[in-house]
């Protein structure tokens, strides 16, 4: 099972990501796990072990069954705006603006054709 797992340095939100360890886990062994896997930021890593007193981790939400369903609710919380959402706006045919049909002055039509 996988979980959603915010790290905070200082009380700001620095790194979301989800992991399958087991959520029990003290918060130091969470982060420990986190931090040192190959896929985190060089400076996160290193602010870690430089002042790991600062850094915090909350659950964010658990039980997900797949990689796929842990990674769509982190790219929900980076964009708010719903995929599906968004590639409708984006299919949406442009509208033409609308012009005023000009009345044609039946007189003079016919002189100009005579």
């Amino acid at each position: 099972m996988y979980s959603i797992y915010q790290i905070y340095q200082a009380d700001k939100l620095v790194y979301t990501t989800y992991h399958t360890m087991n959520p029990d886990y003290p918060d130091r062994t969470k982060l420990d796990l986190i931090l040192q896997s190959p896929a985190i930021p060089y400076y996160l890593a290193s602010d870690y072990f430089k002042a790991p007193e600062q850094f915090s981790i909350q659950l964010l939400q658990s039980s997900l069954s797949n990689a796929l369903q842990a990674n769509e609710v982190i790219q929900s919380l980076l964009n708010p705006r719903s995929s599906l959402e968004q590639v409708k706006f984006e299919l949406q045919p442009k509208k033409k603006p609308r012009r005023s049909k000009k009345k044609i002055d039946q007189a003079a039509v016919e002189n100009t054709t005579k």
